[in-house]
């Protein structure tokens, strides 16, 4: 199939209306509040043709048709609709997409606010007041490059059945699980109380993020 007549999401602009996107549903995710309350909608991540990547948000009174409508990992066209700018509230959040990786190779792994804030000790608010502008990566955030993580992943069928290899973390703390794991146990002995496996979450090296 030509991709040729189709437009790429890095290409949007305001004063068209003929726009004709190709893009994968790569995953989707709710937001939560400090108390892990949920918010109303959902988030969607979509890869276009060009592999240029978009965060489009759902809102509530949408959620239910667009739930019918879409499924992750499949490829979508979307067509005639109009481009404005953002107009951010006081409500800045983190969101970024990282490539990771560990002796089994490389993924993309998205950390959300709750992970980014947990990192770096600030909130994106913080780093707004601190004279960061909106459009330019900040510096803090290169701190977290070439660092080891121990990541806990949702794993999603896009992601078994369809291949998808964009992961979301839901949670994430530095170094080694195992290795803060066994600090812990030597600081604070426990009682064993069960002899039962569990699974533990897996380390990777942050390469990069933006």
């Amino acid at each position: 199939m030509s991709t040729k007549k189709y437009d790429s999401f890095k290409d949007l602009r305001k004063g068209k209306y003929d726009w004709k996107v190709l893009a994968r549903a790569l995953n989707s995710w709710k937001g939560y509040t400090k108390t892990r309350e949920a918010f109303k909608g959902y988030n969607i991540l979509l890869l276009d043709h060009k592999r240029a990547r978009i965060h489009a948000s759902v809102p509530a009174k949408l959620e239910e048709e667009v739930d019918k409508l879409v499924d992750l990992g499949k490829i979508y066209l979307i067509q005639n609709f109009t481009v404005k700018n953002y107009q951010p509230d006081d409500k800045y959040r983190f969101e970024l997409h990282t490539l990771a990786s560990d002796e089994t190779g490389q993924m993309t792994i998205i950390l959300e606010d709750r992970e980014v804030r947990r990192l770096i000790g600030k909130t994106a608010l913080d780093l707004i007041e601190e004279g960061n502008k909106v459009e330019i990566f900040p510096i803090i955030l290169d701190n977290l490059k070439n660092k080891f993580y121990s990541i806990k992943l949702l794993i999603k069928e896009a992601n078994t059945k369809y291949k998808v290899d964009a992961f979301l973390a839901t949670d994430i703390i530095e170094g080694s699980y195992t290795e803060i794991k066994q600090e812990t146990e030597r600081n604070y002995p426990q009682p064993i109380q069960s002899l039962k496996t569990h699974h533990s979450e897996s380390s990777y090296h942050l390469d990069s993020a933006n």
